[in-house]
């Protein structure tokens, strides 16, 4: 009789180990189900389905827009809004817009002139749109672009004149002339001029 019990005791040791481990596994298996049940949501599934088919699905909606500030993190701040470019609807090659400093350097200004070119209709022959940029009265930079009938649209379209200008003086007088050149005949159209101080 001893003997039994001893037997059912030590039986007993051995099995409770490998009972004790099958009953976690199995807690373990239910937990893991648990926590992966909203993968079998119907009522999500359902609702993932609607706002695809709908018109106006943005795949962006549901991104985390939470506020970590507290914790150091702050959302990127709102980007520079970029300057709208002149509509061109005035009268091609006129007197519109002022030159302006878009950039300051050391020794240096550069600067920008919006010049409308027209449509295609309005272009009958190509010509050369000629920048020439002056500091003070003494004639520092040129540029030159080449405008094509054929590369217009029936949209107005504005040409930029970027010219850089090095100068001397921390402050004093930009200008820039602008000219057509057609069949090698050149004709000033305007010039417009800004002050500027490094």
């Amino acid at each position: 009789m001893k003997r039994i019990s001893t037997l059912a005791v030590l039986g007993a040791l051995f099995l409770s180990p490998l009972a004790l481990a099958a009953e976690t596994e199995t807690e373990a298996a239910s937990e893991e189900e648990d926590e992966f049940d909203f993968f079998n949501d119907d009522a999500a599934d359902e609702k993932a389905e609607k706002a695809i088919d709908g018109d106006d699905f943005d795949p962006f909606e549901l991104e985390d827009d939470d506020d970590f500030s507290a914790f150091g993190e702050t959302k990127a701040p709102p980007a520079k809004v970029q300057k709208a470019a002149p509509v061109a609807t005035k009268a091609a090659l006129g007197d519109h817009f002022p030159v302006e400093i878009v950039q300051t350097l050391p020794n240096a200004l550069v600067v920008e002139l919006p010049v409308v070119i027209g449509t295609r209709a309005e272009v009958a022959k190509d010509y050369w749109l000629v920048g020439e940029v002056f500091v003070d009265g003494k004639k520092v930079g040129e540029s030159r672009q080449l405008v094509m009938a054929s590369s217009l649209s029936d949209a107005s379209t504005t040409a930029y004149l970027k010219l850089h200008a090095p100068v001397s003086a921390q402050q004093g007088q930009v200008e820039v002339q602008v000219s057509q050149i057609v069949d090698g005949k050149s004709s000033k159209l305007f010039g417009r001029k800004a002050a500027f101080r490094l």
